[in-house]
């Protein structure tokens, strides 16, 4: 079974999309054998014991660690908030971290937000799950969209990270 797991994201209706692109993902789908697990709260100390191949973890989730167990957490990929990159990063074990944030450090941020548009900029070269190298860019999206501008870098990291293709998310 392929795990991923996305830590407490606040916004729902992000945390469904991406839920729905693990269910009718192509890199998923021709490889899982027995369903996909996604997690939050409680759920999720259990769900990163079985090293899940993608950890999106929400900006909040450095506030309230899994604090009953300082075990280091193994996973294929992490997505995780600059702000806590440090706290975060020293618990991961992990082939890819990439951050999102407002800093210039961080690979996935916002570079324009108005009325009819948010832009989300790829500062640095991003290598998805399958091995795909997406090049820097900037991703105009309509805009409304639902939940804070965290939880949006974190769901189009994650999309991006499964291999969802820029155009797709643009279109």
């Amino acid at each position: 079974m392929r795990c991923f797991a996305v830590a407490q994201l606040e916004c729902e209706a992000l945390s469904e999309v991406i839920r729905a692109y693990l269910e009718n993902c192509p890199v998923v789908s021709e490889k899982k054998s027995g369903g996909i697990c996604m997690a939050a709260g409680r759920e999720l100390g259990l769900l990163l014991r079985q090293n899940p191949e993608l950890v999106i973890f929400s900006r909040h989730w450095g506030d309230k660690t899994n604090s009953e167990t300082g075990d280091p957490i193994h996973c294929g990929a992490a997505l995780i908030p600059g702000v806590h990159a440090s706290s975060v990063g020293a618990r991961i074990r992990t082939k890819s971290a990439v951050s999102y944030g407002m800093s210039p450090r961080d690979t996935i941020t916002l570079s324009s937000i108005n009325d009819t548009q948010t832009v989300v900029a790829l500062q640095r070269e991003l290598v998805t799950l399958d091995g795909a190298v997406l090049e820097r860019q900037e991703l105009p999206l309509k805009r409304p969209l639902p939940g804070s501008a965290d939880d949006l870098m974190a769901a189009v990291g994650g999309l991006l990270l499964l291999g969802v293709s820029p155009e797709r998310l643009t279109g």
